[in-house]
């Protein structure tokens, strides 16, 4: 029998610790110790018969160990050679052909065997780690990108953190739990049932197909769906006025005050104060608008001839909800007792 014809390429998978990407011809491995097994299907039958199938030209200092010597021609079925590796082994490629009864080899079908020692990058974009948004909405939309040059990302898993808010403004000191279970969406998700009072971050797990693994944890939402409590007003009395309750009495003459507003909000914290303008009186000289801080002042004059008038005071917290507000009178008292 003469057979002249050149053997089909065989295809090849591998099993073990070894991971095959659906297309090429790669495969990965993990960074640690473990073993790849080849296994070659012959495509179609020659007309002299199949003999073998040979695994060749693996790099003899690459630091992967056959459980063969190399060049080998597996005879029987499942055509395989296990290849084991360690820490040290380094990315090189072994040929697998299939050879007829005539001795002809089939092109080679290369395998390039590859070190994977990376795990998977994970980075979030909304809430971006290290940040806190305050809000007052109970929906947020978290979204991170994640990548692998390796094996690629096999698998992800996401958690929910939550934790009351310790400190206004701030998600520090907040002792977190899981807040639900665990899940493998991809980016984005979208959320709706954020409950007021608490942070809340994500805790998002990659793994790449060779059990390369890597956490990462976002940064945190502040929800506050509450209005501050109206100020206290506080003022500086300087000879000439006094104080009763909400009421400021001027003497005679000119002078000036400073009013300060101190507001308080136990979950957003207080951004600024609001100073609301002096309408229907005269003789007073005062910007009113609004002064960030928390407490936030403001200086106010007065002349001879000012007549009563009323100052209007809110407060704005961090996630722009306003409050009640807290109104100081201030009344010339040019008369003797």
């Amino acid at each position: 029998l003469v057979d002249t014809a050149q053997p089909n390429l065989p295809t090849v998978a591998v099993s073990g610790s070894g991971y095959q990407p659906a297309v090429g011809g790669w495969v990965y491995v993990g960074g640690g110790t473990g073993s790849a097994v080849l296994t070659a299907t012959p495509q179609g039958t020659p007309a002299s018969g199949l003999d073998c199938v040979e695994f060749a030209n693996l790099a003899a200092d690459s630091g992967w160990t056959p459980d063969q010597p190399l060049p080998y021609c597996d005879t029987t079925s499942p055509y395989s050679v296990s290849l084991g590796y360690t820490a040290a082994s380094a990315q090189v490629t072994i040929d697998v052909r299939s050879k007829n009864g005539a001795g002809t080899g089939s092109d080679p079908a290369t395998m390039t065997l590859v070190p994977d020692r990376d795990a998977p990058t994970g980075a979030f974009a909304t809430p971006a780690s290290g940040a806190t948004i305050p809000q007052s909405s109970t929906a947020y939309t978290i979204a991170w990108a994640e990548a692998d040059a390796g094996s690629g990302v096999g698998a992800r898993s996401i958690v929910r953190q939550r934790g009351a808010i310790v400190s206004g403004g701030t998600c520090a000191n907040v002792v977190w739990a899981d807040d639900g279970a665990a899940s493998n969406a991809a980016s984005p998700i979208s959320v709706s049932d954020l409950a007021s009072g608490h942070c809340y971050r994500w805790v998002l797990t990659l793994t790449d197909n060779v059990a390369n693994a890597a956490t990462y944890t976002s940064g945190s939402v502040l929800v506050d769906t509450s209005a501050p409590s109206a100020p206290t007003i506080s003022s500086t009395t300087p000879d000439g006025t006094y104080r009763l309750g909400d009421t400021i009495f001027v003497g005679p003459g000119s002078g000036s005050i400073t009013l300060t507003s101190a507001g308080v909000d136990a979950e957003s914290d207080i951004a600024s104060s609001s100073f609301g303008p002096i309408s229907g009186s005269s003789g007073w000289t005062y910007t009113s608008g609004t002064v960030t801080g928390n407490p936030a002042s403001v200086d106010l004059a007065w002349s001879g001839s000012a007549t009563p008038a009323v100052v209007s005071v809110t407060t704005t917290n961090k996630v722009g909800t306003g409050s009640d507000p807290a109104t100081m009178t201030l009344v010339p008292d040019r008369d003797a007792p």
